[in-house]
């Protein structure tokens, strides 16, 4: 028995626009273990996720009891891969479909704050302890943008409108960089209470009958 792919996007700097010369091509996918599988003594938790590296760079598999759990509390990195564009790298089954096309129902005003501001506030916390490495810097004031765009929209575009921006982080110095990064996080706050088209809870409900589907569709 073996598992199926649902669904593979590429993610990271080639999604963004971001990417340069020598960068890899991160992808992150769902796939779909069999249910006899996942019935038995045999499953555990460390089987619901598997990074392998090829040619193109590093891919991430989800598998999707866990990939859902995951959109569910808006996990940025796993949320991203229901709106980034399709490449010529990436695959779509029409299970992979149905979960992009139920990507609203998993959303919530609460965890896409707390999510996005955590993983925001966790990229900062990296510049400043790891050499002040400013990758982490980019990844802190994209994830703060995409954040502030899905909660205050409900929609996400991945694709960063002026690259040169994250760029121009190269040329600055760190306190420049801190003093940006830290008016960013004050107009993310100060959203927290503002409108936001988003409902308070994701559609648990909803999620679930999809997973149930999909399971239903891949009995052996």
């Amino acid at each position: 028995m073996t598992n199926t792919t649902l669904l593979v996007r590429t993610v990271g700097s080639t999604a963004y626009g971001l990417a340069r010369e020598g960068s890899d091509i991160d992808r992150i996918g769902v796939f779909v273990a069999p249910m006899t599988e996942i019935a038995g003594l045999n499953w555990f938790p460390q089987k619901e996720s598997k990074v392998t590296k090829d040619d193109l760079g590093d891919l991430t598999m989800h598998e999707v009891g866990k990939y859902i759990r995951l959109a569910l509390k808006c996990n940025p990195t796993v949320s991203e891969v229901l709106y980034v564009p399709e490449s010529e790298f990436d695959i779509t089954s029409p299970e992979g479909e149905a979960i992009i096309e139920h990507r609203q129902e998993f959303l919530s005003r609460t965890y896409v704050f707390n999510a996005y501001f955590g993983y925001a506030r966790a990229q900062f916390d990296k510049f400043q302890t790891l050499d002040f490495k400013k990758k982490h810097a980019r990844h802190a004031l994209r994830i703060i943008r995409q954040g502030s765009q899905l909660f205050t929209t409900g929609e996400l575009n991945p694709v960063i409108d002026d690259p040169q921006e994250y760029f121009d982080f190269d040329d600055m110095s760190n306190g420049a960089i801190l003093d940006k990064l830290a008016g960013e996080f004050a107009k993310f706050e100060s959203i927290e209470h503002g409108y936001s088209p988003l409902p308070l809870d994701p559609n648990y409900e909803i999620a679930s009958e999809l997973l149930t589907e999909i399971r239903l569709n891949f009995i052996q």
